[in-house]
Formats: structure tokens, C-alpha cells, sequence
């Protein structure tokens, strides 16, 4: 058994592609990370269990030392909430994690790039995450390895427990009229997408903790930044 080959825990999110999930895994079998967390939504019928039992093929093929948690449902969620779900899962063993969907490939230098910012900016609260897909490919005029900024991608993140502690799955700061003002303001001034109130409204009325407004809203009420590296290190699938 080869020795893990850097000291952070990831988390890996899939259900039925076994394809898609073989090109992320053969990457974080190159990375070989200390911890591993497989997260598997279970079968809307029949037809879904060949992909399962594929998919749980692909993530057997361990040969690293890390230590293995795994959550297969055995009942079907969806995307969401089995995004939450297996977020705070996750967040609740260790402090900070990498998150990987099964169409994000990310590039094998991402995880180191994780585990640099993960330790540096750990105690900075004015830092919410790690993004590891930049839509320029190569952001233009910026000298460094990364920047900051005030709106992410969740193509292949990472972050820490403090920040996930955060996240409100019952959408309380809809029914508190200071919080909303304070929310509408922020979405003006950060240039959000216009529609973002009325889609946390709709989640909502869903009764689904849907993790991609809950961290924004998070994010915006916190005044958080995420760290964006100035070359693109993921391949989303789609």
C-alpha cells in the first residue's frame, strides 16, 4: 500500500456515472489524499443499480493508506439535499475538506493548491473558500498564483467546518425583514445574480436544504471572499 501523499481529507460525491466518476477518481488516486469520504445517492429504481454498483467499483480501487468513510444511501435524495447532506457530513469529522462532484476532474496540482490555502487562511474568517474552477482559464493581469473574490464556482471547492457551521438549511433570514434588506443591498453591490432571492425563496417553499444558496447566502451575510487561482484547475464534465 503506497503512503498518502498529502495531508487532506476529500469528498467525493457520485451516483451513476461510473464513466465521468473513473476520470475524477483516477486524479484523486494520483493525488492520494489522507482521508477519503464517499458519498453515493441511492436508487430512484431498478435501472439505476447497475451504474451504482459500477460507480462503487471505481471508488474500491483504493491503493493508497487513508482512512475511508463512506455514506451509500439506500434510499434516492436527489441532488439536492444530497449535496447538503453529504457536505455536512463530511465537515462534521474533520475542520477543512475538498469537494469533488463526479464531473469535476480537477488537475493534480488542485489539491495541493487546497491544502496550501486550507492551512494559510484557516483561522482568517473574512476567507469562506477554495475554488478550483476559474471561467477565464487564465485570469489576465493578475502576477500571482490566486486572487480574491466575492462571488465562486462550486465546481471542485474546498473549505473549512467553521464555515459550513454557518449555513442555515431552513432559510430563516427570509422571514427577518432587517436580513433581507440587508441581503438585497449585498446582492446589488456585489453584482449577484438578480434572481438569487427568488430562487432562496423558491428552495424554501421546496422544503430542500439546496448547499449552492445556502453557502452564497452565507457567504453574502458574512462578507466572505473566495480564493480563485489564476489558472483554471478543473474540467467539469458536465
Amino acid at each position: 500500500m503506497k503512503p498518502f501523499l498529502v495531508d487532506v481529507p476529500v469528498l467525493i460525491l457520485f451516483f451513476n456515472r461510473p464513466q465521468q466518476l473513473s476520470q475524477v477518481f483516477e486524479q484523486v488516486r494520483n493525488a492520494r489524499p489522507s482521508k477519503l469520504f464517499l458519498y453515493q445517492d441511492g436508487p430512484r429504481s431498478e435501472h439505476d443499480l447497475p451504474g451504482i454498483k459500477a460507480c462503487r467499483e471505481v471508488t474500491d480501487q483504493i491503493d493508497w493508506d487513508c482512512e475511508v468513510h463512506r455514506m451509500y444511501q439506500e434510499k434516492n435524495y436527489g441532488c439536492d439535499p444530497s449535496e447538503y447532506i453529504s457536505q455536512k457530513w463530511a465537515f462534521s469529522m474533520v475542520d477543512k475538506c475538498i469537494v469533488l462532484e463526479d464531473d469535476d476532474v480537477p488537475s493534480v496540482s488542485f489539491f495541493t493548491f487546497c491544502k496550501e490555502m486550507l492551512d494559510k487562511y484557516e483561522q482568517d474568517p473574512r476567507i469562506t473558500m477554495i475554488a478550483g474552477f476559474n471561467n477565464e482559464e487564465i485570469t489576465p493581469g493578475v502576477p500571482y498564483d490566486y486572487f480574491f473574490a466575492s462571488t465562486f464556482s462550486i465546481w471542485g471547492w474546498a473549505s473549512w467546518k467553521r464555515v459550513i457551521d454557518q449555513w442555515d438549511e431552513h432559510y430563516t433570514f427570509l422571514e427577518d425583514k432587517f436580513n433581507m434588506q440587508q441581503l438585497e443591498q449585498l446582492v446589488k453591490e456585489r453584482k449577484f445574480r438578480k434572481d438569487f432571492i427568488y430562487m432562496c425563496h423558491r428552495h424554501k417553499e421546496n422544503n430542500k436544504a439546496y448547499y449552492e444558496t445556502i453557502f452564497h447566502a452565507s457567504m453574502l451575510f458574512n462578507s466572505g471572499l473566495a480564493i480563485v487561482p489564476t489558472r483554471n484547475m478543473i474540467n467539469n464534465l458536465g
